[in-house]
């Protein structure tokens, strides 16, 4: 049986390798799909599968068997090409590993895309961004310093007591700054991060944006309390259509950019379900398409669950 795989893996290496007609590779697909799983591994021309003139020949189910070997780099490839069909690229948004950077999640930049760097970036392709985009994934990632703050001051935002967080930081002379609203944030306190937009909205708005506030909150602060629904209105309060317009410099719009950039979708706690809920309401829309030309919608529609009630019955 092993020595039969090494020949089936040098047949479909034949085939691939003399660019023969598709036909041939169907033929044999037809014949060896039940043991993709252990050829695949053995061919030298693995690559040659995911061209751009077979993703575009393949079937759905073909697609469904083939898309789990696809390696990232490539899958970001892929991505990348116009020329594939948007419903295929949007199938293959799902492969991309749930650890992998942020930067390829979001640019999926050619120069990042093509190097031997499938969960880090190195520092001088970093470099290459623009100070926009640079400052953009500065502040998605930016944790506040706990030990610079005072124990008391950190029980005040557990509590989710604004009138105690005040007291303590007047008695203690502590000005008001970017880690103690990052920290109410992460301690979901409700009460006291709306406060604090209403009270010291001149200071965090100095800070960062109202878009950018927009992306952090959504992105790192949603939590089991859902801190951020609070929020997110107050900012849409202050600054009408932010919500409906704000585009990172990838042209993602926040509902994209909450759900399938910094973390995957189907991971994300349930209480995010009120997150989505939210965003749809204040305006974001869900066909609206980034620079990859793909939206919301049209990746969650092309999720391979959802490949896989239409034509896993055609997979024998």
């Amino acid at each position: 049986m092993k020595g039969m795989k090494y020949c089936r893996a040098g047949e479909l290496d034949h085939i691939l390798a003399s660019n023969r007609p598709f036909e041939e590779f169907n033929r044999f697909w037809n014949k060896n799909h039940h043991n993709f799983d252990k050829i695949i591994p053995r061919i030298t021309y693995q690559e040659m599968l995911f061209m751009p003139s077979m993703l575009n020949a393949y079937t759905k189910e073909q697609l469904l068997s083939l898309a789990p070997y696809v390696p990232p780099r490539y899958i970001c490839a892929i991505l990348l090409d116009p020329n594939i069909p948007c419903d295929i690229r949007a199938f293959f948004w799902h492969y991309l590993k749930r650890d992998i950077s942020y930067h390829v999640m979001s640019k999926l930049c050619l120069d990042v895309c093509f190097r031997e760097y499938s969960y880090c970036v190195p520092a001088d392709v970093i470099e290459e961004y623009s100070e926009n985009e640079r400052k953009f994934f500065d502040a998605i990632n930016y944790k506040p310093k706990h030990y610079a703050v005072l124990d008391s001051l950190i029980d005040a935002l557990k509590n989710d007591s604004m009138s105690t967080f005040e007291m303590t930081r007047f008695m203690n002379g502590k000005k008001f700054t970017k880690t103690l609203f990052l920290l109410a944030l992460e301690y979901s306190g409700k009460k006291t991060v709306s406060a604090m937009i209403e009270k010291y909205s001149e200071k965090i708005f100095t800070w960062h944006t109202p878009e950018e506030w927009l992306y952090i909150i959504c992105n790192g602060y949603d939590g089991y309390n859902n801190v951020s629904i609070p929020a997110i209105r107050l900012i849409e309060e202050k600054f009408p259509g932010t919500v409906k317009n704000a585009k990172d410099p990838w042209g993602a719009n926040l509902l994209w950019n909450t759900f399938f950039c910094i973390r995957s979708y189907s991971y994300r706690y349930r209480a995010q379900e009120k997150l989505r809920e939210e965003l749809l309401r204040l305006g974001c829309d869900p066909d609206e398409k980034n620079n990859l030309g793909l939206s919301f919608n049209l990746v969650m529609e092309n999720s391979p669950e959802n490949w896989k009630r239409r034509y896993s019955h055609k997979i024998k």
